[in-house]
């Protein structure tokens, strides 16, 4: 039983500002009350990230770690907390690395490669939120061009998230979400 619930992740707060910190400590502070071994994880993209938060595993879009990262990473882990990256629809330049189909698949590869990199220099991250979105449907809406389907990818309008997969890359192990 422990030692599932040390692996187990309760993951909420994706991507929100700044100003959400006292609903993020309310919520992940009752699951820390009810629940003290079970890990808390939140995609956060904040600068200046309060190290008394009740969240175990900070999530950091990979391309801010060296932009403001590093120090506030660093801060973080010596707290005894883990930080992991993560990439999804951003960053979406073609100077950065993605999982995108239309990129060279060695783009995937290669992202995995730098957190190692990065985890040899700086100790971290610790691992990675890999963020799966299949979306594949028509579209009627507005969007992309109403009934004559000019686009038949509906993307983010359409609000069709499945399958999301956590990984630590020590052990290699991937806990699917789900649908939701």
């Amino acid at each position: 039983e422990k030692k599932l619930q040390n692996r187990s992740y309760v993951y909420g707060f994706d991507e929100v500002p700044a100003h959400c910190e006292p609903q993020l400590r309310q919520v992940f502070g009752a699951v820390k009350e009810a629940f003290p071994g079970l890990n808390t994880m939140a995609a956060i993209n904040w600068e200046h990230l309060p190290t008394d938060l009740p969240l175990d595993i900070w999530v950091l879009q990979y391309q801010l770690f060296d932009e403001f990262g590093l120090e506030a990473s660093r801060t973080w882990t010596e707290a005894g907390k883990d930080l992991w990256l993560y990439h999804c629809i951003e960053p979406g330049g073609p100077q950065y690395l993605n999982t995108f189909a239309e990129r060279p698949s060695i783009q995937g590869r290669l992202l995995f490669w730098l957190a190692a990199l990065w985890e040899i220099q700086y100790g971290r991250p610790t691992g990675w939120l890999y963020y799966e979105m299949n979306v594949w449907k028509p579209c009627n809406g507005p969007s992309c061009g109403g009934a004559v389907h000019k686009h038949p990818i509906a993307w983010l309008s359409e609000g069709d998230f499945r399958g999301t997969a956590f990984t630590d890359w020590p052990e290699a192990n991937f806990i699917w979400q789900g649908q939701y």
